[in-house]
């Protein structure tokens, strides 16, 4: 039984590979970078999709981890079962897990940045006399530094708009750092207006990178 209605095994392998076909295009990747990301080949991807054949609970339980979905959307049941709401649960929890390390980590990072400050503050500021703005700029450099954080975390379980986000920020955190840092806004307004075009179009060239990355991965 189906949500009430009798399923036969065709009917289940053509709404499994619906499925599968949905969530691999909704999450920008061809058969043969599914395949590859499950150790298959896009001839297997295809006829799933098909619904020539039908993937083991294991090859599901990646599926789900990969499109960040539950194995009951993979499959189409509306009641669930107990071993499709334990590997569910498991899925939630690594999640949850990835998301705490790469906060935990930013963190880390930033607590360190007080320390540096706190020292640089109470000792260097007293022997060479430094101004707190020039004190702060360890906050400032901060803020790319995070950004090159979650970009490390997002190349090895983001998705591409993660790390063009990523990268984005590195971006423009590292020109508003160099531009406080040497006071070019003081000095040099019309040398700040050229590194804010120079920086406009590197992100330009960033979206464009994440637009041709997502058509070619739908092909």
């Amino acid at each position: 039984m189906f949500g009430g209605v009798d399923l036969n095994e065709s009917d289940f392998r053509k709404r499994t590979g619906n499925n599968i076909s949905y969530y691999r295009k909704a999450n920008g990747l061809t058969q043969s970078a599914l395949g590859e990301k499950l150790n298959y080949s896009d001839k297997a991807v295809s006829k799933w999709e098909r619904g020539e054949s039908a993937p083991d609970i294991f090859v599901l339980y990646k599926m789900s981890e990969l499109f960040s979905c539950s194995i009951n959307d993979l499959i189409g049941q509306e009641e669930k079962n107990p071993v499709a709401e334990k590997i569910d649960e498991l899925v939630k929890l690594k999640q949850f897990r990835r998301i705490m390390i790469t906060a935990l980590s930013v963190g880390l990072l930033w607590l360190v940045s007080s320390v540096i400050y706190f020292i640089t503050d109470l000792i260097i500021n007293g022997i060479y006399g430094l101004g707190q703005n020039d004190i702060i700029l360890v906050f400032m450099y901060s803020v790319p530094a995070s950004f090159i954080i979650t970009l490390i975390f997002s190349k090895i379980w983001g998705r591409i708009w993660q790390q063009a986000l990523s990268v984005s920020g590195i971006l423009w955190g590292g020109v508003i750092s160099l531009l406080v840092s040497f006071n070019v806004f003081d000095f040099a307004e019309k040398s700040a207006e050229k590194i804010f075009i120079a920086a406009a179009v590197f992100q330009v060239i960033i979206i464009l990178w994440y637009v041709m990355r997502k058509k070619s991965e739908k092909k």
